[in-house]
Parts: structure tokens; sequence; C-alpha cells
């Protein structure tokens, strides 16, 4: 819970870090309650302003269908080729621990959409 405390007093001062890990918290209900809808509008205005996790997590949902949104390939090739994209790019918008599995994970499901497409 006090996780979820002090992302929501970032994400109210505009932090895009501070949005996206307070919409995966919602999202996912880790130590708060699940709320899909507000986790899912957090996530999505985090990973319009280029935070790599927000759009890992978006890419992830969609491959999956899970969570509520549905499985759309498409968005998914989108947001997660996003992620990896600012993830070589740019360490801070994650943080060295989750730099190297979220790109690992990208490249993976990347490559299985693109088997699935021919």
């Amino acid at each position: 819970k006090q996780a979820y405390v002090w992302c929501s007093r970032a994400a109210a001062l505009n932090s895009v870090r501070g949005m996206a890990d307070k919409g995966i918290l919602l999202y996912t209900g880790q130590g708060v309650g699940k709320d899909e809808v507000e986790g899912g509008v957090l996530l999505g205005v985090a990973a319009g302003r280029d935070n790599a996790l927000a759009c890992y997590n978006l890419g992830v949902e969609y491959y999956d269908g899970d969570s509520g949104l549905p499985k759309n390939h498409t968005l998914a090739k989108y947001w997660l080729t996003k992620a990896l994209e600012l993830n070589q790019d740019d360490e801070k918008n994650t943080g060295v621990d989750l730099r190297d599995i979220i790109i690992e994970i990208c490249e993976r499901k990347l490559g299985e959409l693109a088997e699935s497409e021919s």
C-alpha cells in the first residue's frame, strides 16, 4: 500500500514514471483495489509520453488479451516495439534491473507475432 501512496503522489505531480507505476498497481490490483479502467488510462498516458515500462505493459496486455483488454496483435506489436526502442535508447525509463528483462520479453513476443503472421 505504501508503494501506491508514493506512486499516487508522483503521478499527481505529473511524473510519467509515477503514472506508469500507479497504473500498473491499479491495473493488476497489487496492494490496492483493482481498477482496470483508471490503471489502463494511466498506462496509456505514460506510454504516450514514452515511458518504456508502460509501453511494455500495454504490449503484453494486448498480446495476451488479459485484464480487460482484447487480444490485439497489431497493438501488441506497436507497444512492444516502442518499449524495445525506448529501452535500447534510454536506461532511465525503466532502470537497469528491468531493462534486459523487458528487452528479452519484447524480442520473444515480437518474434512469436512475426511467426504467426507468416
